[in-house]
């Protein structure tokens, strides 16, 4: 449940940021998508549509990958006394889930974290490189990175 809350948190924050209620006042909109950067980033310096494709078909294969386990709700399914209902629902779910969560999610931080960030790509061994964080940092909210911290090692642990 706090993983939940947490997303849904930020997805508000996010949201807050966007229409420029942050403490630093400033609005983004959709001004990261346009160019220079936009939100599909060159792919290993191939530049034009096709470095575009290769950035977001990179990107796509690891996120396919890692969602690559969620066949397994059959093998939970086995459990269940009523299998031909369960498993047809909880897979909508899972679907559902996975568009709220996630693509809502990439979609608000599109909005306010620029593709061309370098903090993105620091290696830091904390939040830091999170892009939660940095768009909190960049709208002068102090208190995320620690909360999302907080979150993340309680889940862990």
């Amino acid at each position: 449940m706090l993983k939940i809350r947490l997303i849904v948190g930020i997805n508000i924050m996010l949201l807050v940021i966007a229409c420029d209620r942050g403490p630093n006042h400033k609005t983004t909109g959709f001004e990261y998508w346009k160019a220079p950067y936009g939100p599909f980033v060159q792919y290993l310096n191939i530049h034009g549509s096709l470095g575009r494709f290769l950035g977001f078909w990179a990107t796509f294969s690891n996120a396919f990958y890692a969602y690559s386990g969620i066949e397994n709700i059959t093998v939970a399914a086995a459990g269940t006394r009523c299998s031909r209902q369960a498993i047809p629902m909880a897979a909508r779910r899972i679907f559902v889930r996975i568009l709220l969560f996630y693509v809502i999610t990439i979609f608000m931080v599109g909005l306010v974290v620029c593709s061309a960030n370098p903090n993105l790509l620091r290696d830091s061994g904390t939040a830091a490189q999170s892009p939660f964080v940095i768009a909190a940092r960049d709208a002068s909210i102090k208190v995320v990175p620690l909360i999302i911290n907080a979150v993340v090692l309680s889940s862990a642990w």
